[in-house]
């Protein structure tokens, strides 16, 4: 069975090349366009990583990783962000993400640290 990834962000543009390609890797995407739409997917879908934009309307991506952390503190959670974050500023978070990546990035870059943070399926 495919690894699911939650993917939250309101450019739907972009939200569907990120999807695709992540689907075209193998994994099984779940989409929403806002923050209050990831935290009801992330509710009934249980995914095994979550991708979210922190700028958002309704709830921010930092908000969002909060109301995660909060039900499930083991699923990873990586931040795309278009502001560079020193690690200062990424451990100063109320929430702190597993990973972070700076819009505009390589999908190839995404799709490494998505191999890093989910755990190896069993067979």
């Amino acid at each position: 069975m495919a690894q699911k990834i939650l993917i939250v962000e309101d450019d739907v543009s972009f939200l569907g090349l990120v999807s695709e390609f992540l689907q075209d890797c193998g994994y099984t995407v779940i989409e929403a366009e806002d923050g209050e739409k990831g935290y009801r997917c992330f509710v009934t879908e249980r995914p095994d990583l979550v991708i979210t934009d922190q700028i958002m309307p309704h709830l921010s991506g930092i908000q969002l990783l909060g109301q995660i952390r909060s039900m499930d503190r083991r699923v990873p959670v990586i931040l795309m962000t278009g502001y560079y974050l020193s690690k200062d500023e990424l451990w100063s978070l109320p929430f702190t993400p597993n990973e972070y990546i700076k819009k505009p990035f390589q999908l190839t870059a995404l799709q490494k640290i998505v191999q890093n943070l989910l755990p190896k399926p069993r067979f």
